[in-house]
Parts: C-alpha cells; sequence; structure tokens
C-alpha cells in the first residue's frame, strides 16, 4: 500500500508564523515610524510646509521694495503683510496672530505655524504636539492689594505661577478675550474677574485660572434723606432732626459721617471734613439728632456721607429751619439788650411784634420748687400764667406743667410744656423751655399782635408744701 503524503500540524504552525513574521515586516516596512506610507506622508508634509513659506516669502519680497520705496517702519510693513496673507488661495481658512509691531504668526488649516518678522519667514512648528498644560486654580495665585478692605483706588494684582511653565508665557486678562503678557504686578480699576493662562510660541492656549476682584468702590455714596420736626423754632429751642444714609456698594461707614449746620443752602464741599464740627451718626437710617437754636435765621443741615471706601457725599437739607430771636431779653431784671433795668415802674419799650425773653436764674433752696407768675393784661382784665417745677422734698411735689388762668379757673391745660392765650389776647403765645431740677426757668412771650396798652408783671415766688410764698421779685414790661 502507498504512502500518502500530507503536511503535519506542527509543519503547519510554522508556516502560520513564518506568514506572520513576514506580515508584520511588510506593514512595519509601509506604516512603521521610518515606514515607506510614513515616510511618504513625512516627504508630503514637508513639501506643504515649504510651498506655504515660499508664498510667504514671495509676500515678503514684494512687500520689502514697497518699504524701501516709501520708507515704511516695521509696523507698517506688517500691516501690509497682514492685509497681504489672506489674498493667497493657499491661506484660505488660516489664522493671522498679530504679537506685536514686530511680529506676526500665521496658523495655517493643517496648524502648521509661521514666524514672521521684517527679516525672517520661518516655520516655527505645528499646533497639537506639544500644548500648555490646563491650568487648575491651585496653580496660580492672585495676590490683591488691598484686599481685605474697600479702596476708592486702583487695586495691585501679582500673580504668581506655581508650577513650572517652562517656554510657556504667563499672560491676564480682564475679559477673557483681551490678553497681555504678565511681567510685573498690574493695576486694575474695576471690579470683576481676573484671568490667567499659559500661551505657547504657537499660540496654543490653556485653560484658565480666575480671580474674582470685589473691594473696588469708585462711587459716591447715595443723597441722603433729611426731615425736621419742625421747620420753625424760638432761640434756644431744639428741634429733631431725621437722617437717614446709605451707599449701593461697600456701604456707610457711619462712624466717620458728619454733619453741621449752617444759614447757607450751599454745597460746602468735601475737601475739608473739618467743616462738618457740630455732630456725628450712629446708624445709617432712621437716625435722630438734636438740633439747637441758634441767632436768628433759617438754617440748613448738612450732611456728609462717608463710605467704607472712603468716596464722600453732601447733602443740603432742601428746607431750612427758622430761628426766630426775642427782641428783648431779659435776665433777673436786667433787660441785657438795652441799658433798661426792670424794677418798680419797669420799662417802657414799644416794638409790639417778635418775641421776648425771660431769663430767671435764681438760686433755690433744696426741696423748694420755684413757681412763675405771669400776668398779661389788655387794660381792662388780667389773666394769670403759672408754672410749677417739680419739687424734690420730702413732700412730694407737682409734675412741671403750664396753664393759662382767668383768676383761679382754668381756661386751657396742655400737658406738652406749652400754654395759649386765647384770643382775646391777640394771639399771644407763651413758651416754657424744659427745665431741670435746681435750674433756670426761661420764658419766651410772643407779642405780636398784642393790643396795647399791654402790660406784663414776671414774679418769682416759693412754692413749698402745697402753699405759696410771697413773690420775691416784681419785673414789669410795658408796651405802648
Amino acid at each position: 500500500m502507498k504512502k500518502q503524503k500530507g503536511i503535519t500540524l506542527i509543519a503547519l504552525v510554522i508556516t502560520i508564523i513564518i506568514l506572520l513574521i513576514l506580515a508584520g515586516i511588510t506593514i512595519a516596512t509601509l506604516t512603521g515610524e521610518n515606514g515607506i506610507l510614513s515616510k511618504a506622508n513625512l516627504a508630503e508634509e514637508e513639501t506643504k510646509k515649504k510651498e506655504y513659506e515660499e508664498i510667504l516669502k514671495v509676500i515678503a519680497n514684494g512687500l520689502k521694495t514697497d518699504k524701501i520705496m516709501n520708507n515704511w517702519n516695521n509696523k507698517k510693513y506688517l500691516d501690509e503683510f497682514e492685509k497681504e496673507i489672506p489674498k493667497e488661495e493657499k491661506f484660505t481658512n488660516s489664522e493671522i496672530n498679530r504679537k506685536n509691531d514686530e511680529t506676526i504668526n500665521v496658523v495655517t488649516k493643517e496648524k502648521y505655524v509661521y514666524k514672521i518678522t521684517e527679516n525672517e519667514i520661518k516655520y516655527i512648528g505645528t499646533q497639537g504636539k506639544n500644548p500648555p498644560p490646563n491650568l487648575q486654580e491651585s496653580d496660580i495665585t492672585f495676590t490683591i492689594s488691598p484686599k481685605d478692605k474697600y479702596t476708592n483706588e486702583d487695586v495691585t494684582v501679582e500673580i504668581i505661577a506655581n508650577i513650572e511653565i517652562g517656554k510657556n508665557i504667563l499672560q491676564y486678562s480682564t475679559d477673557a478675550n483681551n490678553w497681555a503678557n504678565y511681567e510685573k504686578p498690574i493695576l486694575v480699576g474695576q471690579n470683576g474677574m481676573i484671568f490667567a493662562r499659559l500661551i505657547n510660541e504657537l499660540d496654543e492656549v490653556s485653560g484658565n485660572a480666575t480671580e474674582n476682584i470685589t473691594n473696588i468702590d469708585k462711587d459716591i455714596p447715595n443723597d441722603a434723606t433729611i426731615s425736621f420736626s419742625t421747620n420753625e423754632i424760638l432761640e434756644g429751642q431744639t428741634i429733631t432732626a431725621t437722617v437717614s444714609q446709605s451707599d449701593n456698594l461697600s456701604g456707610v461707614d457711619i462712624e466717620k459721617c458728619k454733619w453741621v449746620l449752617t444759614t447757607s443752602n450751599s454745597p460746602i464741599g468735601t475737601e475739608d471734613i473739618s467743616r462738618y464740627n457740630e455732630g456725628e451718626f450712629t446708624k445709617e437710617i432712621e437716625d435722630k439728632i438734636i438740633l439747637s437754636g441758634k441767632t436768628e435765621g433759617t438754617y440748613y443741615l448738612h450732611v456728609l456721607t462717608i463710605d467704607k471706601a472712603g468716596n464722600m457725599k453732601e447733602t443740603v437739607s432742601s428746607q431750612g429751619v427758622r430761628v426766630k430771636v426775642p427782641l428783648y431779653i431779659i435776665q433777673n431784671g436786667v433787660l441785657k439788650n438795652s441799658n433798661y433795668t426792670l424794677a418798680g415802674d419797669g420799662a417802657k419799650l414799644t416794638q409790639e411784634s417778635g418775641f421776648v425773653k425771660f431769663i430767671a436764674a435764681e438760686n433755690r433752696m433744696s426741696w423748694y420748687s420755684w413757681g412763675v407768675s405771669w400776668y398779661i393784661g389788655d387794660g381792662q382784665r388780667y389773666n394769670r400764667i403759672c408754672c410749677k417745677l417739680s419739687s424734690p422734698g420730702p413732700t412730694g411735689g407737682e409734675q412741671s406743667g403750664l396753664s393759662l388762668r382767668a383768676g383761679t379757673t382754668p381756661v386751657k391745660k396742655t400737658d406738652n410744656n406749652y400754654g395759649y392765650a386765647d384770643s382775646s389776647f391777640g394771639g399771644m403765645e407763651l413758651y416754657r423751655n424744659d427745665a431741670p431740677a435746681f435750674g433756670p426757668t426761661n420764658f419766651t412771650l410772643n407779642m405780636t399782635g398784642a393790643k396795647n396798652p399791654l402790660n406784663v408783671v414776671l414774679q418769682f415766688y416759693y412754692r413749698a408744701n402745697g402753699s405759696y410764698g410771697d413773690p420775691v421779685h416784681i419785673y414789669e414790661l410795658y408796651l405802648e
């Protein structure tokens, strides 16, 4: 019987291995780093690069003639170069990056990058092969000065890279669109984000690191609102002014805000804050301050609002406070603003309009209270206006009050220390300033509209344990 011939399993395996080795060699030869296909691609790439470079050199040669003939500087030369590049079909969809007055980078659609200067056109690399690393927030430190307080000036920002940046360039921006190389600390004049990134020679950029600036306030505070409890007072009286202040950004620095009361309704300015020298504030909203009447005139409240950044705003009250002063001031029997002394028949005065102010600064005994009686007559009848002061004596006393009496019968009584004569006496008004215990008792009499002849009698007397003593002084004022 004949033996059959065939391939053994081992021979088959060996054959397959040999074929695989040959195939690998063939593939490597075709596609490896030094393979036929790789070399072909590389040759094609180099051809394209040279072609782009040649076109740029042709543009350069043409422009250099114009540069010489027209005496262009470097900037003008590159300006014209930048205009010519898009005209070449090969550079359609290319990107032109003007670096400065001396350099242009051109990025082709294949991401080849060419550096153009007056004296050189050079391929410098292909984008995508070695881009800068994306920045994490921890990679960059922004140091802002000042940082922990508001300011109305620019802040200084220092940018520090916490990683090795190599040949990459650190850049900054305040709008994420316009970038500049960071070389030294910069000044920033408004609140907002500040950005940092890395960029390489090929114009490849990293992701951004950011910091938010929030402590710049260059806006002046808002107008203060001012209102008065009344718009007319007598000399020596007080009123309450309600003032509200606000600021939109840094807030009001209430401890620095001040006010002054003057007769001018024109701004006094913020250049010299020492002029606001009458008082300060304790709170921003609805702060109440007490204003005292001065000499005769109309007064305006000037409020100086200062915010936490140091910006200032002056607000002048739209309405003034009118201060009325008496025609005559009588203190302890002496007519202070004339040569008269009130005693006996008294002093004869002729003015009927205005105020007469009586100041009684008598000493008192420790547990007595003083009473003051006014007798006001029109030649036919007299009314008595009586003031009873509180007594600290052991038997107690009566609350301060003011009442108008006809004989012993009260005509009118008020709880606010004011009494008013009835209309039959020409609208005369009597005012009592609040007086502390053992202090002077002051009265102001409005003589406007009083009828002639008229005399006013002022009596001081002791009051103890509910009984009145004899008058110790009698001062008379005659109007005729």
